[in-house]
């Protein structure tokens, strides 16, 4: 969406940054706009002088590339090499997995009360991390690019849009979960009070 918007609706002031851009587009995909040949990530000096962005926004693709290449890899490591995610464990409070495998084992939240028993950690941790993460990096990018392009008059000032869809609820409960409420299926909305360590 900033690609698009970058190239058919964005003028800047100074000519020979106008020229410059016009002369290199965005890229449409996230992963060209972040990755040198797929792999290495680029620094934001480099994305800067690339597509002659404001240093802010540039910045702020760098930060967020470690964790979309994160979670880039955990994909192609399951769609395309067939990898999988080790094996899924189904109890009485939900589904559970190893927190020694990947990609699970790099994630550094876990806590005592996730545990089922020794081995075993209920996946929603992880799930509410990574799209809340996901969530948040789209946030930023939008907050940065629209600090560094001035944007049309308010259609309507002073109202503000509340979107409403059927993946309200469970938005919610990984919000919960990532804020300390219980990780197990049906007590997201209840906080976890009494923590048990592995057994």
């Amino acid at each position: 969406m900033i690609s698009v918007i970058w190239k058919k609706k964005v003028q800047l002031h100074d000519e020979s940054a106008e020229a410059y851009r016009r002369s290199h587009p965005l890229p449409e995909t996230f992963s060209k706009m972040v990755l040198e040949n797929k792999k290495r990530l680029k620094t934001a000096d480099e994305i800067e002088k690339q597509y002659g962005l404001p240093r802010s926004l540039a910045e702020q693709y760098a930060s967020i590339a470690p964790f979309f290449s994160r979670l880039r890899q955990v994909r192609d490591d399951v769609i395309h090499r067939g990898s999988g995610f080790g094996h899924v464990f189904e109890t009485e409070r939900g589904f559970c997995v190893s927190p020694k495998a990947l990609p699970f084992s790099s994630f550094d939240g876990w806590r005592p009360e996730h545990y089922d028993n020794e081995n075993i950690v209920s996946v929603l941790p992880w799930i509410a991390d990574t799209i809340l993460q996901t969530i948040d990096a789209c946030n930023r990018l939008t907050v940065a690019f629209a600090s560094v392009i001035q944007l049309p008059p308010e259609i309507a000032p002073g109202y503000f849009i509340f979107v409403r869809g059927p993946h309200n609820q469970a938005l919610v409960e990984l919000l919960q979960v990532n804020a300390g409420a219980s990780p197990w299926w049906g007590e997201s909305a209840r906080p976890h009070t009494s923590p048990s360590a592995p057994c």
